[in-house]
């Protein structure tokens, strides 16, 4: 049985931390990000997702291709939520609540000159630690492709000796697997107005009941409905044409509204949007 009350508390948890933590570190200014820099971040800890655990794992479990080249996936950004972790990526942290990760593949004419290429095929790695006293650090480093692996190749304040990192490089393929799926997925982001935002893997029907929150009375129902609907709707995977049409007639790309002081984006899947005409998502 899903436990309600937790998954409150997560979501309660997760954006307080995401909202309140302060920037404390002494390295150089472009390792400094904000932590909207991670914003609709997909809650991936492995502790989380127990709690979200739907009965049926036949509609929860999501399969990433883990051996993704960078042909098979093109221009991707993702970003997730993970557990704590030492700075150089071994045991977790007694300190530290969790860790944020963005992967995007930069185009080329950011890149050129920064460091002697060979492929071309550059990622930037970003990281912020969230330590349980709501203060975090960040960093970030580029990654170029190389024979198969990634490779940090240099950080944003210049080169550094090409170096290959176990953990970064199946980061990075977890990011490229993410990616590939993606395109096919729709999900809800939620947050406070004006702070950073979670995102949740939902489909049609769900997208299609987060506008009845909006209609909901104010109080402790709209808690619960939230709730309810992460309960219901995340992670679920329901493929109907009549529901994706419903959905259609009033989605091209993103939809935004506010809700109880709650900032909820709808973000139809790009394959979903391309099909009905809108675009790219």
């Amino acid at each position: 049985m899903i436990e309600k009350e937790r998954i409150d508390q997560v979501i309660d948890h997760i954006l307080c931390y995401m909202s309140l933590s302060e920037l404390q570190q002494e390295s150089a200014s472009f390792h400094k990000l904000s932590l909207s820099w991670f914003s609709d971040a997909d809650p991936l800890m492995e502790d989380w997702l127990k709690t979200f655990q739907r009965a049926r794992t036949d509609q929860s479990e999501r399969l990433f291709f883990a051996d993704a080249k960078p042909s098979d996936v093109g221009a991707f950004d993702i970003c997730w939520l993970g557990g704590a972790r030492d700075d150089d990526g071994g045991n977790m942290s007694a300190d530290q609540a969790f860790t944020l990760q963005r992967h995007r593949r930069l185009p080329l004419k950011d890149v050129r000159g920064r460091f002697p290429m060979r492929t071309g095929v550059v990622v930037e790695s970003s990281i912020a630690f969230i330590k349980a006293n709501a203060t975090y650090e960040s960093a970030r480093m580029l990654y170029e492709y190389r024979g198969g692996k990634w490779v940090a190749v240099a950080s944003h304040s210049g080169l550094r000796a090409p170096s290959f990192f176990e953990q970064e490089h199946l980061a990075i393929q977890l990011a490229m697997g993410m990616a590939f799926s993606r395109q096919y997925e729709w999900r809800v982001s939620l947050g406070w107005a004006g702070c950073p935002t979670i995102s949740f893997l939902t489909d049609p029907v769900g997208a299609r009941e987060v506008f009845r929150l909006r209609d909901i009375p104010n109080g402790q129902s709209r808690r619960s409905a939230l709730r309810h609907w992460v309960v219901e709707h995340w992670r679920k995977s329901r493929r109907d044409d009549a529901e994706v049409a419903k959905v259609r007639t009033h989605l091209r790309g993103s939809t935004d509204f506010t809700w109880n002081g709650l900032a909820c984006r709808i973000l139809p899947s790009a394959d979903d949007v391309r099909k009905a005409g809108g675009g790219a998502a």
